[in-house]
């Protein structure tokens, strides 16, 4: 016994109080395929907050098959635990869900209902000493994970029934509290993200300085004011050939809309530098992600960027200078470039934008004056918007504790009152937790009995 854990509880293992703890199958490996309409088949997606969200079930089996596949049969009161991929992710089977079979990535763990409440099960895998533990056992490279052994051993820490079911009652009535704000947070960097669009949609179409404007807009194509437009390429041998330190080569992944990032920066030598001598980085430059499923993506090179290259997945736009490069590059990064470019390349198998489309876009040309004054404007709304979504991410961070913490308590048998001290006030006996330890293995036992003299 933990001398840490509250009076009369107890610490097992999993696999000693859970009377069955096994793992789905496929259909396709029986033979059957998966059909519209029929038996429900569970998958990790379909998990979501400790929920099955029974809409997002798109795959259904046969009757036939679900008879056949009998070891992945769910009752009520299983638990599902993701044991590959996005591992420890769980949920309580409920009788409104039934029939329904689940596949080899989840484990079914089923406990004694009269002695073990199945949602008391439920908190106790997901808390936090439990997500330590799988995250030091978790394994596989490209996919992580966990055996039945292991999830086998996962702590339970057991408490008297009757304070069981309290610290349901308190976790029911709390935790989607969390959860709710976790969705309002979510509403508001929403809100915020359309924010943004909607100051780079009026900061294009003039709306943003309208009262600040003395006369319309002219309009122009971009290769009227610009001295270049071109992309570079990779050097010969690819990225085995790059470099630890030296000349900066620039790649789509640097290329974002909210900056330049630095992190998976490649570099390359004099010699392979020279070969792309056609496509050095100025200060300023407009850089344009002109490939692949980033396409679109812009940003303005920063000075530490000057002398660079780009490969040939990136577009430098340098503006002449009736032509803000902050300009432009709020122009192109805003929705209403944005629709016109995946507009052109939908379809594609390789989306791409060629120099000639790039020279041939239609640009707004405001004054320059009113050019700087637009960006001073972008740039004060969208600080606005930085501060806010800084404190979003650290108020999501504390909300996100905040559930951890509510289990954390929930099993040091800090949330309600202990069943032992309760009683002792009360003045009358209950069950200890040891008792009862006793007791589903005595109902284990029994099962195990059954089931051998069945098969």
């Amino acid at each position: 016994m933990n001398n840490a854990l509250p009076k009369d509880w107890v610490e097992a293992r999993l696999k000693d109080i859970a009377s069955k703890i096994t793992k789905g199958t496929t259909p396709t490996s029986i033979g059957f395929d998966f059909i519209k309409k029929g038996i429900k088949f569970i998958k990790i997606e379909n998990i979501k907050n400790g929920e099955v969200k029974v809409e997002t079930i798109k795959n259904c089996i046969s009757e036939e098959a679900h008879q056949k596949m009998k070891r992945s049969q769910l009752l009520d009161g299983d638990v599902l635990y993701s044991i590959a991929g996005t591992i420890g992710r769980s949920c309580l089977v409920k009788n409104s869900m039934l029939p329904a079979n689940t596949n080899q990535a989840l484990a079914i763990i089923r406990g004694t209902k009269r002695i073990l409440y199945p949602k008391y099960l439920l908190f106790n895998l997901q808390s936090q000493i439990n997500r330590d533990y799988l995250d030091a056992t978790s394994r596989g490279g490209g996919m992580n994970n966990i055996s039945l052994k292991d999830v086998g051993d996962l702590k339970i820490y057991v408490a008297p029934l009757s304070e069981q079911k309290r610290i349901v009652s308190k976790l029911d009535a709390v935790l989607p509290r969390v959860e709710k704000l976790k969705e309002s947070l979510n509403k508001t960097q929403g809100l915020l993200k359309q924010f943004r669009k909607s100051v780079l949609n009026a900061a294009v179409t003039g709306k943003l300085t309208e009262g600040w404007r003395e006369r319309d807009w002219d309009s122009a194509l971009l290769k009227d004011h610009t001295t270049k437009i071109g992309s570079g390429a990779t050097p010969r041998g690819g990225s085995e050939n790059y470099k630890d330190t030296g000349i900066p080569l620039i790649r789509s992944l640097n290329i974002h809309f909210e900056g330049f990032h630095e992190k998976g920066l490649a570099f390359i030598d004099e010699m392979q530098a020279s070969k792309l001598d056609n496509v050095i980085v100025e200060e300023n430059d407009v850089l344009l992600n002109i490939t692949g499923a980033s396409i679109g993506r812009v940003t303005t090179a920063p000075k530490n960027m000057t002398g660079a290259r780009v490969n040939q997945h990136v577009c430098i736009i340098r503006p002449t200078e009736s032509l803000l490069s902050k300009f432009l590059t709020i122009y192109l990064g805003s929705s209403i470039m944005q629709d016109f470019i995946i507009k052109e390349n939908y379809g594609v198998t390789r989306q791409a934008l060629t120099k000639s489309m790039i020279e041939n876009f239609q640009i707004p040309l405001p004054v320059l004056e009113e050019q700087q004054e637009i960006v001073r404007r972008v740039d004060a709304l969208f600080g606005l918007a930085d501060k806010l979504g800084e404190r979003l991410v650290t108020i999501n961070e504390e909300v996100e504790n905040l559930g951890k913490s509510v289990l954390t308590k929930a099993f040091r048998g800090e949330l309600v009152p202990n069943e032992a001290e309760l009683a002792e006030k009360e003045g009358r006996t209950y069950e200890t937790a040891e008792e009862l330890l006793v007791r589903i293995k005595a109902e284990k036992k029994k099962l195990e009995a059954k089931r051998k003299k069945k098969q």
